[in-house]
């Protein structure tokens, strides 16, 4: 009988367990949110070379800072095109979580801003997921 017991309670908490953490992948807007920890780079360090310097972080929640160059809501999506310091031909394109519109409302095109996201890849831009707005700034 005890042991049965122990059996049920051993699959009730496997069971527990498994949703949690497939819940936690399911979820990658909580996971930018929940991210403290992450990689911070410039718009020009991460399209300069993104082979060598940043490859290794696709899949991973990073910060970049640069320039608003476009605010957009084509496709029902909500993006925001940053462009660099120094770079003018590359961007970085962030889909927005749809928590941040309002945030977006109030940005003006050359304001510099931190966006965080999850680093989905290159193509000729760089491609960030499920961003977030965490440091708007004023620019001069």
């Amino acid at each position: 009988m005890k042991s049965k017991i122990l059996f049920i309670g051993v699959v009730v908490f496997s069971l527990l367990t498994i949703t949690t953490l497939i819940r936690c992948q399911l979820d990658p807007d909580q996971r930018v949110s929940d991210t403290r920890a992450v990689n911070s780079l410039l718009v020009d360090q991460l399209i300069l070379d993104p082979s060598e310097n940043s490859s290794h972080l696709i899949g991973d929640v990073i910060a970049v800072d640069g320039l608003v160059d476009e605010v957009n809501y084509l496709n029902d999506r909500a993006t925001i095109i940053l462009r660099g310091y120094d770079t003018e031909k590359k961007a970085v394109i962030c889909d927005m979580q749809e928590s941040q519109r309002g945030l977006m409302d109030s940005l003006e095109v050359g304001q510099a801003i931190t966006v965080k996201g999850v680093l989905k890849g290159f193509l000729h831009d760089v491609i960030l997921l499920n961003c977030i707005i965490s440091n708007p700034t004023n620019h001069d």
